[in-house]
């Protein structure tokens, strides 16, 4: 795994001390000003390729080659002042006049002034025996209170390009938990692409432990997340998201919480793990990646939770240079939302990903920019905590994402560089995505007790919604951004009334604002008929009018009841 450490950054010494004889008595007339003292590597240099790049380029590390040695250094020292001056090396890629990260590793002017200096020198050895204190930080690391893995080793399906398989592993939540610390260890990291990691709760765990009996071998197929394609999260009556607990991508370091915040695991969750290997360029092995965690029983403060704003509907054309692909979610909750941490994610074709938030005030604000894009080189960007960034109701995210889809950046397949084809949203390597992970703090607050699938506060919303006033169907829809308890609401309201309402749910459904605002409600929370009222209005208004009158003539009464535990009120 790519460690990726918060350097500490080190006083630079001064390139030159030449000090010239400036009073009336300084020196003899006529001589000589001392000779600048010359850049080496034991005096100057070593300190600096080991606080920037000690912790990758080693024997047995990430990197391609060590840079552990005079020899080693001196050998390579062109190459890497290239690297150094281009900006790739050390790695980090977000701008930083977008906003500030902790831990980022942005080398200093003075540093690369030192290191250009010493390999104008040809890189002079010096004195080893006055040689500079070496100070490295070995990165963020944390002790486990559990590794968990699953039963067996898995080995990838030569078949397929990508294989992506889902494991159910040994580590069980006999109570409600608090995760302060997770780390996924790759074992055959060839061939690992990337690693999503959930607590799959007790309401949807069925669909999961099903398919890993049934499915043949280590663990069972899956995609876009943690249950099968049979629909598991729907099929048993819950179609919210899995909470997400940890990842792994090249780049990605130990996810380690601040004092007093957690992720939280519901008892009788269960951990499922997805691994997404590609076979493109390497032969399968046996794999065997484990998931080290730091678990209490003790509440936190501050609950962790993390959420991606995305671009489904991408539209890469085949030759496109610069293919732009752009969104806005708003906060349609009437609370704000507390970010403390962002990533992005795109695949090869990636060039560039931003992310602003739109103020009330009209005004924008950088919350991520990346501008030149490295697929090796993900991970996660903390922003410290006196700086956590708010986004008010009504406030708005946006993403921007631009791909490289010409013919000289397609990636080699087999030793072949493949030609330039339409490329949309997808898993595959081959594929695109456009992500921007959030990690969104609230405080924490005791889990009220559920006796169905609705809580007491969350039918209430529903129950009221054949009250009048308001379109009973546009009314269900606000409640479903809200809980589990609104979307079977809104899922039975579907159900009885598609049939009726046949034409004007596909007008809807053909519009853009449906994928839109169900991905603005499921990552943001808020009230999603707010959403379609702004981006498709007409559209929605006669669907919400034949709905209400299917709702209020009492055909949904018995699925509410039987499916959701509601009883509307008339």
């Amino acid at each position: 795994m790519h460690p990726s450490a918060p350097y500490r950054l080190l006083a630079a010494a001064p390139l030159v001390l030449a000090l010239a004889a400036c009073d009336e008595g300084g020196g003899e007339p006529g001589a000589e000003p001392p000779a600048p003292q010359a850049v080496t590597w034991h005096q100057d240099i070593a300190p600096i390729v080991a606080q920037r790049c000690g912790t990758c380029h080693v024997p047995g590390g990430v990197a391609p080659f060590p840079l552990d040695s005079y020899e080693t250094v001196r050998d390579m020292a062109s190459v890497a002042l290239s690297s150094i001056e281009a900006g790739r090396m050390p790695p980090w890629m977000p701008d930083p006049d977008c906003r500030d990260f902790l831990d980022a590793r942005i080398m200093p002017e003075a540093e690369k002034e030192m290191f250009r200096a010493w390999v104008a020198a040809e890189a002079p050895e010096g004195d080893p025996t006055t040689a500079s204190p070496i100070e490295v930080d070995p990165g963020p690391t944390f002790e486990p209170t559990v590794i968990a893995a699953p039963v067996e080793a898995y080995t990838p399906d030569e078949a397929y390009d990508d294989d992506y398989r889902c494991f159910v592993l040994d580590a069980e939540f006999p109570e409600d938990t608090f995760l302060t610390a997770s780390q996924v260890v790759p074992d055959a990291d060839a061939l690992v692409h990337h690693v999503l990691v959930y607590a799959v709760g007790p309401d949807t765990l069925d669909a999961v432990t099903e398919a890993d009996a049934t499915d043949e071998g280590p663990g069972y197929t899956c995609f876009g997340g943690p249950f099968p394609r049979t629909e598991g999260a729907a099929a048993s009556g819950n179609p919210g998201l899995p909470t997400q607990i940890g990842a792994w991508v090249p780049g990605s370091v130990p996810q380690i919480y601040e004092d007093g915040l957690a992720v939280p695991i519901a008892a009788g969750s269960r951990i499922v793990m997805q691994v997404h290997y590609n076979l493109l360029g390497s032969a399968s092995e046996p794999d065997a990646t484990t998931l080290e965690l730091r678990l209490t029983d003790e509440p936190p403060e501050m609950l962790v939770s993390t959420r991606p704003i995305i671009i489904r509907n991408l539209d890469i054309p085949a030759g496109e240079a610069e293919a732009v692909n752009f969104a806005t979610y708003r906060n349609y909750t009437d609370e704000a939302l507390t970010i403390a941490a962002v990533a992005g994610h795109m695949h090869t074709l990636g060039t560039s990903v931003r992310s602003t938030i739109q103020r009330a005030d009209g005004s924008e604000e950088c919350l991520l920019d990346i501008p030149d894009w490295d697929f090796s080189w993900q991970q996660g960007y903390r922003i410290p905590r006196d700086a956590w960034v708010r986004v008010e109701p009504d406030e708005a995210l946006t993403i921007r994402c631009t791909y490289d889809n010409s013919p000289a950046n397609q990636p080699f397949v087999d030793g072949q560089q493949i030609e330039p084809r339409d490329v949309t949203w997808g898993e595959g390597t081959l594929d695109e995505m456009c992500m921007v992970y959030m990690t969104l703090i609230r405080p924490y607050t005791p889990p009220a007790p559920v006796d169905t699938v609705c809580s007491a506060a969350d039918a209430d919303c529903v129950a009221t919604c054949a009250e009048g006033g308001r379109d009973s169907a546009e009314c269900i829809l606000s409640c479903a951004g809200q809980a589990t308890c609104g979307i079977c609401a809104l899922r039975q309201t579907i159900g009885c009334g598609g049939a009726r309402c046949a034409a004007p749910f596909s007008a809807l459904q053909n519009h853009a604002c449906m994928e839109n605002c169900f991905i603005n409600t499921l990552m943001l929370g808020g009230d999603t008929s707010a959403c379609f009222a702004e981006k498709c209005p007409v559209e929605f208004a006669e669907l919400s009018t034949c709905l209400s009158e299917v709702i209020d003539s009492g055909s949904c009464d018995a699925p509410f009841a039987d499916t959701c535990g509601l009883e509307l009120l008339r």
